[in-house]
């Protein structure tokens, strides 16, 4: 007869016949399962995960679990003040029964088992969870409201579930389509990554510890054995009956070897569970548990797209990753797998803009560049071909980039650096080889008869054609016409938004488009100079209670508008900080109050009445905010949010705006200082006021703001404001802060009192979601991007500049090596007479318009003269000797070896001295002339001093002149190319003189070190290191700009200096 585990219903004969016996805990929930009463042998109906929920079940009697028959207790009626409704299940550490609090909320309770009340590891354990579980208040966590003892049996109250998990959900329609299993995965992940921020690794995630709420979410719950990592468990993960702890079809590998677990372990369940929802199996599920064991510590896990072919490949990856068994290998943390997985929703996925697609483009043919032009050289021979020439070795490189790389990996290198994909329509997956390769052969067809086109029109103009290197036959200008005109219409149609996006005539052909990867958003963590007001205390004219509704009071935190106050308190049992309000006499919670349960509101636990201060006064207790009021983390002089922080904290304020709208349950005039923000972001309204840590007086007395707006479009305005400005209003015109562009034309809608302002909160929440499809702020890659496009136009420039001041000195030596060749040449042509005489002879020749130089020669080689003129221009050869030598002594050793080896080549043909054209006869003259007269030799050659102020200027054009861009263009053609524009502290465009200023700033470190370098070369050559130095110095600074512009990409230094910030367009 088949065993079965008592607590999941699970056929376990399987694993009954391993070679160890049969086993003591059941591998899929964990239930142990030998001892005093033996095994429990019974047939049931299939469970293919094997993890019936506690919840719907019907157990068999077994002393391991605890229905209300199982025991000798009788099933309570009453716990705690709540009243027992009907039995929902049991487990190895209780029962759970659904209750209905004195108010009339429905809870659900755990109930220790009575018979481990005496276990005092066991009542640990069960306060543990309670307590650990009360840290996490996130909304996509089962919330646990109180936890206590009642007549000696410990219990927990916690948010009613329907009963409904992710297991269940699989079980009636089969394993989920790909986008609904990755958007319930996520809810998941929201939160248990809460849990992972304040510390608490779970440690036994999967598909039935996911309940679906009435609003068809996931909350993740059963938080029995989860651990913070500030406590140490010795690295056991068993207890001391050998009940496993976790569940082993989706515990790690390392959980599985009783090895210490991690965030990373709780990564590995969650793949599990996501994979089960996927495939409707879990990753190792065998009916041996040995098996299933050696599996999950030996092997990986079978590819999903063998059991779901329609998974998409990047999904399976995401999902094999995190089942990593190496743990170095798997996601490092639930945001990275998360935002992973985000990337695989198409409705996540939002259209290209073709500003993005020809800057992707653009790259892409930079990089091509490097493998093109060698191609084309050997091709053509070393001829260089006209801009308007397209050549079967352009082409055939371009197609055999861009179809393997969209095809295969559905981006190009540049598409990957901007976060563009090419996929089908409607999915994120590579659009496939052949597909690609129809769109990039289409694509390229029309861009290249374009670029063909109009270089055949250009050939037809009156010498423009032959100045370009262009000729059209005669008769064929409207041919190519009409081809430039279609291929730039076809090129146009991009630029038109339709079904699906930007999409061109090869994405309407291929049924494919260009989508822009989600912007995730950045990982908001502020925090505030002042301390926290609700911990901060005054002192109480009227001695508070010791506690109300259970809860120990620990303090007054303020007076309330309303003549009530607001106390902290501590649930000693969850170890959680409370909030308790006290109403003034005669005042009760309103409909608004009791109704609201939304994540940006204060979690209610209860309320009722007490008597203090002589009079009957209602109170109600919330769970207190972490985090402190927006009014501290913005009260920092010159330094408001951005607009990405700003921006999430904005939306949130709305969208419990919208949702209180929809239901009734605002807050009355909420003021500013009711916006509370968490560490990790999330925004909480609260109900009542406290004062904020920048409000609060030295005397202990705060001073409470007006009640806010009625309209709560003004309400946003302030927190707008507040956020942006670091101080809220509500009128006087736009924000005047750094934000993108999109972003100002929203807010400036947002203040518009007039007809062009927003009619509803809803127009604008609609408004400020779609700001989402533009980038928040510029990013590390988008400003690589635009690095990369200002290397392209810049590596002239700085080459030039570079070169002048590097080969300064040797170019120098080169004129001073040059300038010994030839009156050496002359001197050994003069000491033989039969050279001598062959020159005369030649002189003799000349025209009479050279009768000067036939003069001076005669006259230095006639037989008298010619001793002392050969004894001259020896003098004349030593002396460009020495002084060739000195300027080779400038240099290091390098540098002279190269010019060791230009000189030696550095050789003049034997003259023909029969010629009386001969340009070496001009050559005898000259030097002779300059062997005569050194001094006006010397000074004519003296070229030197002129080395300085023209390579000074040339250092110095080239900033002048992109400084002179920036002025035109208002920061460069890379900005512009690159989707970045500058903006004043104001949020208005820079002007062109300050961006003409920031570009000379920019330039500044290099020029002013180049300039120095140059300098020292002139004045003291002799100074070889120093200038060696400060020219690696000055080349040291373009790495160092591009790791500065990286680290700090939306104001680096330069930007400090000129008051301009880079905002995406």
């Amino acid at each position: 007869m088949p065993l079965t585990c008592p607590r999941c219903l699970r056929d376990l004969s399987g694993s009954a016949s391993d070679p160890g016996g049969p086993p003591s805990f059941c591998m899929y929930c964990g239930q142990r399962l030998r001892g005093s009463s033996g095994w429990t042998q019974t047939v049931k109906p299939d469970d293919p995960l094997g993890q019936a929920d506690v919840h719907t079940r019907t157990f068999e009697v077994t002393p391991q679990v605890d229905p209300p028959s199982a025991t000798n207790v009788a099933p309570p009626t009453e716990i705690a003040g709540y009243r027992i409704v009907r039995f929902l299940g049991a487990g190895g550490m209780g029962a759970v029964y659904e209750a209905e609090a004195a108010t009339g909320q429905r809870v659900a309770i755990k109930l220790l088992s009575a018979r481990l009340t005496g276990n005092a590891a066991s009542v640990e354990r069960f306060r543990q969870e309670g307590r650990v579980a009360s840290q996490i208040t996130h909304p996509r966590c089962v919330f646990v409201m109180r936890a206590d003892t009642d007549a000696g049996r410990p219990y927990i109250v916690m948010e009613l579930m329907p009963g409904t998990t992710l297991k269940d959900m699989v079980d009636e329609r089969g394993p989920l389509p790909p986008a609904d299993a990755i958007a319930r995965i996520l809810d998941v992940i929201d939160g248990l990554g809460e849990a992972h921020r304040l510390g608490v690794i779970h440690r036994d995630v999967k598909p039935s510890n996911c309940f679906l709420t009435a609003d068809d979410r996931v909350k993740v719950g059963d938080f029995g054995l989860s651990k913070s990592l500030g406590v140490s468990e010795g690295g056991r993960h068993l207890t001391q009956t050998g009940a496993f702890l976790g569940t082993v079809l989706f515990a790690s590998p390392e959980q599985i070897r009783g090895e210490q677990v991690g965030y990373d372990s709780d990564v590995y369940a969650v793949a599990g569970t996501l994979y089960y929802l996927l495939s409707g199996k879990a990753p190792y599920q065998h009916e041996s548990m040995t098996a299933a064991l050696a599996k999950a510590i030996t092997e990986p896990p079978p590819n999903l797209r063998t059991y779901r072919p329609d998974v998409p490949a990047e999904l399976d990856a995401a999902v094999l990753k995190g089942l990593e068994r190496d743990r170095d290998r798997r996601w490092q943390s639930l945001s990275e797998f998360g935002d992973s997985l985000r990337d695989l929703l198409p409705s996540n996925n939002r259209p290209a803009r073709p500003r993005v697609l020809a800057l992707a483009y653009l790259i892409d043919v930079v990089l091509l560049q490097f493998v093109l032009v060698p191609l084309e050289l050997i091709v053509t021979s070393g001829v260089a071909v006209h801009p308007f020439s397209v050549g079967w070795t352009t082409v055939l490189v371009a197609f055999a980039y861009f179809a393997p790389a969209e095809g295969i990996f559905g981006t190009t290198l540049g598409k990957k650096l901007l976060g563009l994909r090419v996929s089908k329509l409607g999915q994120t997956g590579p659009p496939g080889f052949l597909r690609a390769a129809f769109r990039t052969a289409v694509f390229h067809a029309i861009l290249f008869g374009a670029i063909y086109g109009i270089g055949a029109v250009l050939g037809t103009v009156p010498g423009l054609g032959v100045a370009l290197g262009l000729t059209t036959p005669t008769g064929e200008r409207e041919l190519w016409g009409v081809v430039a005109g279609l291929g730039a219409l076809a090129l146009a149609l991009q630029a038109r938004k339709s079904r699906g996006g930007f999409r061109g005539v090869q994405d309407l052909l291929t049924g494919c488009h260009v989508t822009q990867r989600p912007l995730h958003a950045k990982r908001t963590r502020l925090t505030s100079r002042f301390p926290n007001p609700i911990e901060r205390g005054v002192p109480a004219p009227v001695p508070l209670p010791p506690s109300v509704g259970g809860f120990a009071v620990t303090g007054k935190v303020c007076d309330l508008p309303d003549g009530g106050e607001a106390w902290a308190a501590e649930d000693v049992g969850l170890g959680r900080r409370m909030l308790i309000r006290v109403f003034p006499p005669g005042q009760t919670r309103t409909a608004a109050e009791t109704v609201a349960v939304r994540p940006t509101r204060m979690r209610s636990v209860s309320h009722g009445a007490l008597v203090w201060a002589g009079a009957e006064r209602a109170w109600a207790a919330y769970v207190a905010p972490s985090g402190a009021p927006l009014v501290d983390l913005v009260t920092r002089p010159g330094k408001p949010l951005s607009w990405a922080d700003a921006r999430s904290i904005i939306e949130q304020v709305t969208d419990e705006l919208v949702a209180a709208e929809a239901d009734g349950s605002g807050v009355w005039r909420p003021t500013t200082d009711q916006v509370w923000v968490e560490p990790g972001g999330r925004v909480q309204l609260l109900d009542f006021p406290i004062p904020p840590g920048a409000g609060w007086h030295v005397d202990g007395e705060a001073q409470f703001p007006d009640p806010g707006p009625t309209d709560p479009l003004k309400f946003v305005r302030q927190v707008t404001t507040l956020a942006l400005e670091g101080a809220a209003r509500v009128d006087g015109g736009p924000v005047r802060a750094p934000i993108p562009p999109h972003a100002s034309r929203v807010t400036a809608k947002l203040f518009d009192d007039g007809t062009g302002g927003y009619p509803t909160l809803s127009t604008w929440w609609q408004d400020l979601a779609e700001t989402h499809s533009h980038p928040a702020q510029v990013t590390a890659a988008g400003r690589a991007a635009h690095l990369g496009v200002q290397a392209v136009l810049l590596a002239w420039g700085v080459s030039l500049m570079l070169t002048v001041t590097g080969l300064n000195n040797f170019a120098r030596a080169m004129m001073s090596a040059a300038y010994v060749a030839r009156p050496t040449q002359v001197e050994a042509v003069l000491n033989d007479p039969d050279k001598v005489a062959a020159v005369l002879d030649a002189a003799r020749a000349l025209p009479k318009e050279h009768a000067r130089v036939r003069a001076k020669i005669e006259t230095a080689l006639a037989p008298g003269r010619l001793p002392e003129t050969i004894e001259r221009l020896h003098a004349r050869v030593e002396h460009l000797q020495d002084d060739a030598k000195d300027h080779r002594s400038y240099l290091t050793a390098p540098e002279q070896a190269a010019l060791d080896g230009i000189t030696s080549h550095l050789e003049f043909d034997e003259p023909d001295l029969t010629d009386p054209q001969s340009p070496f006869l001009f050559a005898v003259a000259l030097e002779v002339a300059a062997a005569e007269n050194p001094a006006a030799a010397a000074k004519s050659e003296d070229g030197e001093r002129f080395v300085f102020p023209l390579s000074a200027a040339v250092l110095l054009l080239v900033p002048l002149g992109w400084a002179g861009f920036a002025f035109v263009f208002r920061g460069g053609l890379a900005f512009l190319l690159a989707g970045i524009t500058l903006v004043k502290a104001d949020g208005r465009r820079a002007g062109r003189f300050r961006c003409a200023v920031r570009e000379l700033i920019v330039w500044t470190p290099l020029t002013g070190v180049l300039l120095v370098t140059l300098w020292v070369q002139y004045a003291h050559p002799e100074m070889v290191l120093t200038r060696t130095v400060l020219w690696l110095v000055g080349v040291a600074t373009i790495p160092l700009y591009v790791v500065i512009a990286l680290r700090d990409p939306v104001q680096p230094p330069q930007d400090r200096l000129a008051g301009t910030f880079l905002v995406p367009v």
